[in-house]
């Protein structure tokens, strides 16, 4: 029964994982230096460094594992455990030679500041062989503990009872300030009653630093606590090359693309021409359509040159009494010339109306300075007249019939047009189809060998191929200076950009050129940092 141990205080392995693959070149250096660390404190520490190794071929280290130590039971060798007093005394004197014979451990302690859970997990894994106990804030207020003090007691004395194991507790200094002082002393006092010999590896992190005067301090020393170290730039360069050469050499293809002639251009859709009966009956309703905008821009109009305010935009600029004008406003512009030409048909849509009254506003602030009281009061009421015609326009006019309009000035155009062009067409088709043959002929003699492109798809079943070295190494000499000095998290934010970057454009139907990927996506993507 005394070996029995309660669930809520059993191990726990959900922290232990290997390092990702992608992520050793830049973490492996990192973490094999505080796996050091820990070994220097217990030299006969078991370790499984597969989770380290970039190459597949590395031999796991393994060493006998000197810490179990057998025929002991809570610390105490049992001698009457056997019905033989002779064979239990031999067990007793190998157990005092394997003890003995064990290099000593002196309070193993490791703090990793800042808290990344890829590297702890990491340093984990390579720990396997030894049980972990979490000492945590979700581990505090688990409901199988009665209060934060008995469970921290709990989880504190049953691993010191289970040595060898590792004590892990995230965020030490965030479980300082949302802990009681009295729980904070009681997790103190306990984890110094734990020997000082005894193989209790105590691995933890913080999320900043812990503050001056913290009851912890006393246990972790300040060689304990071990920054992470900001990658150097060889570790850049080997975090991002497998990125670069093997994730556009995989989603670049060769397309073979044989010299072929220059074909003519091609004809535009002949339409089948209106005849005179459709082409009147159209006309006449695009000339309703445009009667009743005519109707609805005059009442605008007129509406607003019934008010006093706008008195002073209804003539032009008497160009007499201010000789200047027309040196600083290019295009005079008043409700009159606007009333001019809504009888005269110019105006086809909304839009060229609007134009006209805004015109009219950008004029007056233009001319008149903010200076003076008088050009003061011009540009206040040019601003509202603004507001003023929008508002009549808005709140009184379909947004259909705007749109009907737009549509009928692209029609007039589309056929003004089609009718210019079709002359034309009709001549340059017919001058060009007697070289055709010759053409043709000629550019199937002079036809050279098959050209390479490559291209940018998401079909991968093209065979692969790679960037040049020059290219890479220019990038990988982009990336580094970009990220000289950035935190860790910065460098695998980029790295996680650039790649969905790839993923993105690989599964877009339209093709993109390797160049052109690089220059306007991967640069000013790493130029944003």
């Amino acid at each position: 029964m005394k070996r029995i141990t309660p669930a809520q205080a059993r191990s726990r392995d959900e922290h232990k994982a290997p390092l990702p693959h992608h992520l050793r070149p830049l973490l492996s250096d990192t973490v094999r230096g505080f796996i050091n660390h820990l070994k220097s404190a217990v030299p006969d520490l078991q370790l499984n460094l597969s989770g380290l190794s970039q190459d597949k071929s590395e031999i796991t280290e393994k060493k006998e594992d000197a810490l179990s130590i057998s025929g002991v039971v809570d610390g105490e060798p049992n001698i009457y455990s056997d019905s033989s007093t002779y064979s239990n005394i031999t067990r007793y004197f190998r157990t005092l030679t394997s003890y003995f014979s064990r290099v000593p451990s002196y309070r193993p302690r490791l703090v990793i500041s800042p808290h990344n859970g890829v590297i702890v997990s990491s340093i984990l894994h390579s720990l396997e062989s030894l049980p972990v106990h979490e000492l945590s804030l979700s581990t505090l207020h688990n409901p199988n503990y009665t209060t934060v003090e008995a469970a921290a007691s709990q989880i504190i004395s049953g691993a010191a009872r289970r040595a060898p194991c590792v004590l892990y507790i995230p965020y030490l200094d965030v479980l300082e300030n949302s802990c009681t002082i009295s729980a904070c002393n009681i997790m103190c006092t306990m984890l110094k009653d734990i020997p000082a010999d005894a193989s209790v590896i105590i691995v933890a992190t913080l999320h900043t630093s812990l503050e001056n005067g913290s009851v912890f301090s006393e246990i972790f020393s300040s060689d304990s606590i071990k920054k992470i170290p900001k990658p150097d730039r060889d570790h850049i360069k080997g975090f991002f090359r497998p990125l670069l050469v093997h994730e556009l050499s995989q989603n670049f293809s060769v397309t073979k693309v044989s010299t072929v002639e220059e074909l003519d251009e091609a004809p535009p859709l002949n339409r089948r021409p209106l005849t005179e009966v459709e082409l009147s009956s159209i006309t006449r309703q695009e000339e309703a359509t445009l009667r009743e905008l005519r109707l609805f821009l005059r009442d605008t109009v007129n509406k607003i040159m019934k008010e006093r305010k706008f008195y002073c935009f209804c003539k032009p600029v008497n160009t007499d009494e201010i000789t200047d004008y027309l040196d600083v406003i290019n295009k005079p512009m008043d409700l009159e010339k606007i009333r001019r030409r809504i009888d005269n048909g110019r105006y086809q849509t909304v839009k060229e109306f609007t134009d006209d009254i805004d015109l009219i506003a950008d004029n007056a602030i233009q001319y008149n300075p903010e200076d003076d009281h008088t050009g003061r009061q011009i540009r206040h009421r040019a601003a509202e007249l603004t507001d003023y015609a929008h508002n009549i326009i808005d709140s009184e006019l379909d947004q259909d019939f705007g749109k009907l309009c737009e549509e009928i000035r692209d029609s007039r155009i589309r056929r003004k047009q089609e009718d210019q062009r079709s002359d034309f067409e009709s001549n340059r088709l017919r001058s060009r189809s007697s070289s055709a043959l010759s053409s043709s002929r000629r550019n199937s003699t002079t036809a050279g060998p098959s050209t390479s492109v490559v291209s940018f798809h998401g079909n991968q079943g093209g065979s692969g191929v790679s960037m040049s070295s020059d290219d890479v190494e220019k990038l990988l000499r982009e990336i580094c200076e970009r990220l000289r000095g950035k935190s860790l998290d910065q460098i695998m934010e980029l790295h996680t950009l650039i790649r969905q970057s790839i993923v993105k454009h690989r599964n877009t139907d339209k093709k993109v050129a390797i160049e052109t990927l690089i220059r306007d996506h991967l640069q000013p993507l790493i130029q944003s940092f």
